[in-house]
Protein backbone atom coordinates (compact mmCIF):
# COMPACT_ATOMS: atom_id res chain seq x y z
CA UNK A 1 0.00 0.00 0.00
CA UNK A 2 1.82 3.61 -1.08
CA UNK A 3 1.78 6.28 1.41
CA UNK A 4 1.69 9.13 -0.53
CA UNK A 5 4.01 11.61 1.23
CA UNK A 6 2.09 14.76 2.69
CA UNK A 7 3.01 17.96 0.33
CA UNK A 8 4.94 20.68 2.07
CA UNK A 9 3.39 24.10 2.54
CA UNK A 10 4.77 26.71 0.05
CA UNK A 11 6.83 29.40 0.95
CA UNK A 12 5.08 32.88 0.51
CA UNK A 13 7.63 35.71 -0.23
CA UNK A 14 5.13 37.97 -0.41
CA UNK A 15 2.75 39.02 1.67
CA UNK A 16 -0.46 38.80 0.24
CA UNK A 17 -2.19 41.00 3.20
CA UNK A 18 -2.75 44.45 0.93
CA UNK A 19 -5.29 42.44 -1.15
CA UNK A 20 -7.19 41.58 1.66
CA UNK A 21 -6.78 45.17 3.05
CA UNK A 22 -7.84 46.50 -0.58
CA UNK A 23 -10.74 44.15 -0.82
CA UNK A 24 -11.69 45.25 2.83
CA UNK A 25 -11.26 48.78 1.56
CA UNK A 26 -15.06 49.44 0.80
CA UNK A 27 -15.64 48.94 4.44
CA UNK A 28 -15.08 52.87 5.97
CA UNK A 29 -17.25 54.28 2.99
CA UNK A 30 -20.07 51.99 4.56
CA UNK A 31 -18.96 52.50 8.43
CA UNK A 32 -19.02 56.17 8.10
CA UNK A 33 -22.42 55.91 5.98
CA UNK A 34 -23.95 54.10 8.58
CA UNK A 35 -22.57 56.67 11.19
CA UNK A 36 -24.45 59.69 9.34
CA UNK A 37 -27.65 57.26 9.08
CA UNK A 38 -27.72 56.07 12.31
CA UNK A 39 -26.92 59.89 13.58
CA UNK A 40 -24.18 58.63 15.99
CA UNK A 41 -21.98 62.23 15.43
CA UNK A 42 -24.77 64.17 16.72
CA UNK A 43 -25.74 61.68 19.28
CA UNK A 44 -22.65 62.81 20.17
CA UNK A 45 -22.74 66.64 20.12
CA UNK A 46 -25.91 66.09 22.10
CA UNK A 47 -23.89 64.61 24.77
CA UNK A 48 -24.24 60.94 24.60
CA UNK A 49 -20.60 59.97 25.00
CA UNK A 50 -20.93 56.39 26.23
CA UNK A 51 -21.94 53.20 24.39
CA UNK A 52 -24.91 52.70 26.91
CA UNK A 53 -25.87 56.12 26.79
CA UNK A 54 -25.90 56.41 22.71
CA UNK A 55 -27.61 52.62 22.19
CA UNK A 56 -30.99 54.11 24.50
CA UNK A 57 -30.47 57.32 22.81
CA UNK A 58 -30.60 55.79 19.43
CA UNK A 59 -32.48 53.12 20.34
CA UNK A 60 -29.72 50.22 18.89
CA UNK A 61 -28.06 47.48 20.72
CA UNK A 62 -25.64 48.62 23.62
CA UNK A 63 -23.07 45.59 22.48
CA UNK A 64 -23.45 46.61 18.36
CA UNK A 65 -22.79 50.45 19.49
CA UNK A 66 -19.43 49.42 21.65
CA UNK A 67 -18.15 47.70 18.27
CA UNK A 68 -19.53 50.39 16.40
CA UNK A 69 -17.86 53.58 18.09
CA UNK A 70 -14.43 51.82 18.53
CA UNK A 71 -14.00 51.30 14.75
CA UNK A 72 -14.99 54.68 14.15
CA UNK A 73 -12.28 55.48 16.92
CA UNK A 74 -9.88 53.56 14.73
CA UNK A 75 -10.95 55.28 11.62
CA UNK A 76 -9.89 58.29 12.96
CA UNK A 77 -13.47 59.58 13.16
CA UNK A 78 -14.06 59.68 16.97
CA UNK A 79 -11.51 60.09 19.98
CA UNK A 80 -11.45 57.72 22.69
CA UNK A 81 -10.54 58.14 26.34
CA UNK A 82 -11.33 55.43 28.52
CA UNK A 83 -14.89 54.64 28.41
CA UNK A 84 -15.96 57.93 26.79
CA UNK A 85 -15.94 59.09 23.38
CA UNK A 86 -15.49 62.27 21.65
CA UNK A 87 -15.88 64.33 18.11
CA UNK A 88 -12.94 65.01 16.07
CA UNK A 89 -12.93 68.43 14.81
CA UNK A 90 -13.43 67.35 11.41
CA UNK A 91 -16.40 65.50 12.68
CA UNK A 92 -17.77 68.28 14.47
CA UNK A 93 -17.76 70.30 11.78
CA UNK A 94 -19.01 68.31 8.49
CA UNK A 95 -21.16 65.55 10.06
CA UNK A 96 -23.49 66.90 12.84
CA UNK A 97 -27.04 68.20 11.72
CA UNK A 98 -28.01 71.10 12.28
CA UNK A 99 -24.43 72.65 11.35
CA UNK A 100 -23.50 74.65 8.52
CA UNK A 101 -20.79 72.99 7.05
CA UNK A 102 -23.03 69.24 7.32
CA UNK A 103 -22.28 67.02 4.86
CA UNK A 104 -24.41 64.50 5.87
CA UNK A 105 -26.49 63.88 3.49
CA UNK A 106 -23.76 63.51 0.56
CA UNK A 107 -21.86 60.92 2.41
CA UNK A 108 -25.44 59.17 2.74
CA UNK A 109 -24.82 59.12 -1.68
CA UNK A 110 -24.25 55.29 -2.60
CA UNK A 111 -20.75 55.56 -4.54
CA UNK A 112 -21.65 51.24 -5.70
CA UNK A 113 -23.71 53.07 -8.38
CA UNK A 114 -20.86 54.92 -10.38
CA UNK A 115 -18.76 51.93 -9.82
CA UNK A 116 -20.57 49.13 -10.73
CA UNK A 117 -20.46 49.12 -14.83
CA UNK A 118 -16.43 49.44 -14.16
CA UNK A 119 -15.42 46.31 -15.69
CA UNK A 120 -18.08 46.35 -19.12
CA UNK A 121 -16.72 50.53 -19.19
CA UNK A 122 -12.79 49.23 -19.37
CA UNK A 123 -13.25 46.39 -21.61
CA UNK A 124 -15.89 48.66 -24.12
CA UNK A 125 -14.52 52.45 -23.80
CA UNK A 126 -17.51 54.01 -23.55
CA UNK A 127 -18.92 55.42 -20.45
CA UNK A 128 -23.04 54.36 -19.68
CA UNK A 129 -23.98 56.99 -17.11
CA UNK A 130 -23.41 60.72 -18.44
CA UNK A 131 -22.75 62.35 -14.81
CA UNK A 132 -23.04 65.98 -15.77
CA UNK A 133 -26.68 65.79 -17.28
CA UNK A 134 -27.69 62.69 -14.86
CA UNK A 135 -29.55 64.66 -12.69
CA UNK A 136 -31.29 67.81 -13.76
CA UNK A 137 -33.85 69.17 -10.80
CA UNK A 138 -32.83 72.57 -8.86
CA UNK A 139 -33.14 70.22 -5.67
CA UNK A 140 -30.40 68.02 -6.63
CA UNK A 141 -28.04 71.23 -8.18
CA UNK A 142 -28.48 73.50 -5.10
CA UNK A 143 -27.59 70.78 -2.85
CA UNK A 144 -24.34 69.74 -5.06
CA UNK A 145 -23.60 73.43 -4.96
CA UNK A 146 -23.66 73.17 -1.21
CA UNK A 147 -21.65 70.36 -1.23
CA UNK A 148 -19.27 71.76 -3.36
CA UNK A 149 -18.43 74.91 -1.84
CA UNK A 150 -17.92 73.50 1.40
CA UNK A 151 -15.71 70.58 -0.08
CA UNK A 152 -13.61 73.43 -2.26
CA UNK A 153 -13.74 76.24 0.44
CA UNK A 154 -10.53 75.33 2.26
CA UNK A 155 -8.02 75.32 -0.91
CA UNK A 156 -9.49 78.38 -2.56
CA UNK A 157 -9.40 80.11 0.37
CA UNK A 158 -5.17 78.55 0.27
CA UNK A 159 -5.41 79.35 -3.59
CA UNK A 160 -6.02 83.63 -2.95
CA UNK A 161 -3.60 83.74 -0.54
CA UNK A 162 -0.56 81.49 -2.15
CA UNK A 163 -1.08 83.63 -5.55
CA UNK A 164 0.17 86.38 -3.35
CA UNK A 165 -1.08 89.04 -6.22
CA UNK A 166 -0.41 92.42 -3.93
CA UNK A 167 -2.08 95.65 -3.79
CA UNK A 168 -2.62 96.16 -7.42
CA UNK A 169 -4.59 99.08 -8.63
CA UNK A 170 -7.24 96.95 -10.85
CA UNK A 171 -7.46 93.34 -10.48
CA UNK A 172 -10.09 91.32 -12.51
CA UNK A 173 -10.77 87.95 -12.00
CA UNK A 174 -12.67 85.03 -13.91
CA UNK A 175 -14.18 82.13 -12.05
CA UNK A 176 -15.37 79.83 -14.87
CA UNK A 177 -17.90 76.94 -14.58
CA UNK A 178 -18.06 78.92 -11.25
CA UNK A 179 -21.23 76.69 -9.36
CA UNK A 180 -21.21 78.30 -5.95
CA UNK A 181 -18.44 81.18 -7.26
CA UNK A 182 -16.18 79.56 -4.19
CA UNK A 183 -13.51 80.38 -5.97
CA UNK A 184 -13.68 83.85 -7.14
CA UNK A 185 -15.84 84.38 -4.12
CA UNK A 186 -11.96 83.55 -2.29
CA UNK A 187 -10.34 86.08 -4.45
CA UNK A 188 -12.83 88.62 -3.86
CA UNK A 189 -12.03 88.42 -0.05
CA UNK A 190 -8.36 87.98 -0.17
CA UNK A 191 -8.21 90.86 -2.61
CA UNK A 192 -10.66 94.10 -1.91
CA UNK A 193 -9.80 95.60 -5.64
CA UNK A 194 -10.48 92.45 -7.79
CA UNK A 195 -13.68 92.24 -9.70
CA UNK A 196 -14.95 89.48 -9.86
CA UNK A 197 -16.56 87.29 -13.33
CA UNK A 198 -18.59 84.77 -12.61
CA UNK A 199 -19.42 82.54 -15.53
CA UNK A 200 -21.58 79.57 -15.37
CA UNK A 201 -25.00 78.25 -16.86
CA UNK A 202 -27.77 80.70 -16.28
CA UNK A 203 -30.18 78.73 -14.15
CA UNK A 204 -26.20 77.99 -11.84
CA UNK A 205 -25.64 81.75 -11.70
CA UNK A 206 -29.06 81.84 -9.99
CA UNK A 207 -27.75 80.32 -6.97
CA UNK A 208 -23.93 81.96 -7.40
CA UNK A 209 -25.52 84.91 -6.63
CA UNK A 210 -27.05 83.85 -3.26
CA UNK A 211 -23.81 82.52 -2.25
CA UNK A 212 -22.45 86.79 -3.40
CA UNK A 213 -24.95 88.04 -1.17
CA UNK A 214 -23.53 86.03 1.95
CA UNK A 215 -20.44 86.88 1.36
CA UNK A 216 -21.31 90.54 0.63
CA UNK A 217 -19.42 91.18 -2.87
CA UNK A 218 -22.63 91.83 -4.97
CA UNK A 219 -20.68 94.82 -5.91
CA UNK A 220 -18.03 93.40 -7.02
CA UNK A 221 -19.74 91.08 -8.95
CA UNK A 222 -20.46 90.58 -12.66
CA UNK A 223 -21.74 87.90 -14.58
CA UNK A 224 -21.46 85.82 -17.78
CA UNK A 225 -24.11 83.37 -18.82
CA UNK A 226 -23.43 80.39 -21.05
CA UNK A 227 -21.96 77.26 -21.77
CA UNK A 228 -18.28 76.95 -20.82
CA UNK A 229 -17.55 75.36 -24.41
CA UNK A 230 -19.25 78.51 -26.40
CA UNK A 231 -18.79 81.47 -24.10
CA UNK A 232 -16.67 84.32 -25.33
CA UNK A 233 -14.61 85.61 -22.94
CA UNK A 234 -13.33 88.68 -25.12
CA UNK A 235 -9.51 89.76 -25.55
CA UNK A 236 -7.34 91.37 -23.06
CA UNK A 237 -9.87 91.89 -20.05
CA UNK A 238 -8.83 89.31 -17.20
CA UNK A 239 -5.83 89.43 -14.67
CA UNK A 240 -6.05 85.88 -13.64
CA UNK A 241 -8.55 83.01 -14.56
CA UNK A 242 -9.58 80.45 -12.44
CA UNK A 243 -10.67 76.75 -13.46
CA UNK A 244 -11.50 74.99 -10.67
CA UNK A 245 -12.04 71.52 -10.66
CA UNK A 246 -13.26 71.65 -14.08
CA UNK A 247 -10.82 70.25 -16.51
CA UNK A 248 -11.54 66.56 -15.48
CA UNK A 249 -15.07 66.72 -17.02
CA UNK A 250 -13.83 68.65 -19.96
CA UNK A 251 -11.62 66.14 -21.66
CA UNK A 252 -8.72 66.86 -23.70
CA UNK A 253 -9.58 68.40 -26.56
CA UNK A 254 -12.57 70.58 -25.26
CA UNK A 255 -9.67 71.74 -22.70
CA UNK A 256 -7.12 72.57 -25.71
CA UNK A 257 -9.33 75.51 -27.32
CA UNK A 258 -10.39 76.42 -23.76
CA UNK A 259 -6.99 77.35 -22.73
CA UNK A 260 -6.05 78.69 -26.15
CA UNK A 261 -9.81 81.02 -25.25
CA UNK A 262 -8.79 81.89 -21.90
CA UNK A 263 -5.11 83.25 -22.85
CA UNK A 264 -6.88 85.41 -25.24
CA UNK A 265 -8.96 86.73 -22.33
CA UNK A 266 -5.79 87.43 -20.47
CA UNK A 267 -3.92 90.35 -20.21
CA UNK A 268 -0.02 90.42 -20.36
CA UNK A 269 1.12 88.99 -17.05
CA UNK A 270 -2.54 87.45 -16.52
CA UNK A 271 -1.87 84.14 -15.61
CA UNK A 272 -4.67 80.86 -15.44
CA UNK A 273 -4.90 79.29 -12.24
CA UNK A 274 -6.04 75.44 -12.51
CA UNK A 275 -7.15 73.53 -9.53
CA UNK A 276 -7.80 69.70 -10.06
CA UNK A 277 -6.62 65.98 -9.41
CA UNK A 278 -3.21 65.34 -10.76
CA UNK A 279 -1.24 62.19 -11.15
CA UNK A 280 2.41 62.15 -11.58
CA UNK A 281 3.84 62.34 -14.69
CA UNK A 282 4.26 58.41 -15.03
CA UNK A 283 1.09 58.04 -13.52
CA UNK A 284 2.34 55.92 -10.93
CA UNK A 285 0.53 57.52 -8.21
CA UNK A 286 -0.54 59.10 -5.97
CA UNK A 287 -3.90 57.21 -5.95
CA UNK A 288 -6.54 59.71 -5.63
CA UNK A 289 -5.79 61.40 -9.00
CA UNK A 290 -5.75 57.78 -10.26
CA UNK A 291 -9.05 56.78 -8.70
CA UNK A 292 -10.89 59.97 -9.90
CA UNK A 293 -9.45 59.55 -13.39
CA UNK A 294 -11.30 56.21 -13.48
CA UNK A 295 -14.41 57.65 -12.38
CA UNK A 296 -14.21 60.11 -14.97
CA UNK A 297 -14.29 56.99 -17.85
CA UNK A 298 -16.83 55.46 -16.15
CA UNK A 299 -18.84 58.37 -15.19
CA UNK A 300 -18.58 60.82 -18.26
CA UNK A 301 -17.49 60.80 -22.02
CA UNK A 302 -14.42 62.49 -22.85
CA UNK A 303 -13.14 63.51 -18.33
CA UNK A 304 -10.10 62.51 -16.99
CA UNK A 305 -7.26 63.65 -14.92
CA UNK A 306 -3.90 64.65 -16.31
CA UNK A 307 -0.26 65.07 -15.66
CA UNK A 308 1.70 68.18 -15.22
CA UNK A 309 3.43 67.22 -18.09
CA UNK A 310 0.32 67.00 -19.95
CA UNK A 311 -0.88 70.93 -18.89
CA UNK A 312 2.59 71.83 -19.39
CA UNK A 313 2.20 70.65 -23.15
CA UNK A 314 -1.34 72.13 -23.75
CA UNK A 315 -0.66 75.54 -22.04
CA UNK A 316 2.66 76.07 -23.94
CA UNK A 317 0.79 75.19 -27.38
CA UNK A 318 -1.63 77.82 -26.21
CA UNK A 319 0.56 80.32 -25.71
CA UNK A 320 1.02 80.38 -22.06
CA UNK A 321 5.02 80.51 -20.23
CA UNK A 322 6.50 80.32 -17.10
CA UNK A 323 4.00 77.30 -16.03
CA UNK A 324 4.81 75.78 -12.96
CA UNK A 325 3.17 74.24 -9.99
CA UNK A 326 1.82 75.66 -6.82
CA UNK A 327 1.84 73.83 -3.84
CA UNK A 328 -1.70 74.31 -1.60
CA UNK A 329 -1.54 71.47 0.51
CA UNK A 330 -4.27 69.58 -1.23
CA UNK A 331 -4.27 66.41 -3.15
CA UNK A 332 -2.36 68.32 -6.10
CA UNK A 333 -0.69 70.95 -6.51
CA UNK A 334 -2.47 74.07 -8.45
CA UNK A 335 -0.80 74.52 -12.48
CA UNK A 336 -0.58 78.20 -12.74
CA UNK A 337 0.88 79.78 -16.50
CA UNK A 338 1.38 83.13 -17.32
CA UNK A 339 0.64 85.16 -20.38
Amino acid sequence: MNKSKPKKMTDLSVDPMMLLQLHFSLAPSYILRAAVELNVFSSLAKGHVNAAAMAKDLNLTERGTQYFLDTLVGLGLLKKVQKKYALTGLTRQFCVTGQPDYLGRFLLNNVDELWKDLPQVVRSGVSKMRLEKEHESDEFFRELVQNLHIMNRLAAQTTARTLKIGQTKELNVLDMACGSGVWGIAMGEAYPQAQITFQDFPKMLGLTKEYIQKHNLSERARFLPGDLKETEFGENRFDVAILGNIVHSEGVRSSQILFRKIFEALRPKGRIVIADMIPHDDRSGPPFPLIFGLLMLVTTTEGGTYTLKEYKTWLKSAGFKNIHPVDIHSHSPLVVGER
